[in-house]
C-alpha cells in the first residue's frame, strides 16, 4: 500500500534540489489549505449550534461571516500566492539562449 514511500523514486523523499522546493511548496499548500477548512468548518458548527433563542448582537453575524469567512480566506490564500510566486523564480531553468 505505501510502495511509493520508500526508495529511489519517492513521492515523499525528493532526492535533488528543484523536488525538495516542490514537496516544501506541496506541503505549504496543503497546511494552508487545512486551515482554511479547519476554520470554515468551525465556523459551519459554530452557525449550526448556535440557537435561535440567542440572537447575537447587531451585526455580529455578518461580522463573523465577513472576518472569519472572507478577509481570513482571502490572507491565507494570499499568503500561499505570494510564496508560491517567490518560489517559482528559484525552480525557473536557465535555458542560456539568447
Amino acid at each position: 500500500m505505501l510502495v511509493a514511500c520508500d526508495g529511489p523514486q519517492s513521492s515523499l523523499d525528493p532526492a535533488g534540489y528543484d523536488a525538495r522546493r516542490l514537496a516544501d511548496l506541496f506541503w505549504v499548500m496543503f497546511v494552508g489549505a487545512l486551515v482554511i477548512w479547519v476554520g470554515v468548518m468551525a465556523l459551519a458548527f459554530y452557525a449550526a449550534r448556535r440557537r435561535d433563542s440567542d440572537p447575537p448582537p447587531e451585526g455580529a453575524a455578518n461580522l463573523l461571516i465577513l472576518g472569519g469567512g472572507v478577509i481570513f480566506s482571502i490572507a491565507v490564500l494570499t499568503a500561499l500566492l505570494v510564496y508560491g510566486l517567490l518560489l517559482m523564480g528559484q525552480l525557473r531553468a536557465y535555458s542560456g539562449a539568447g
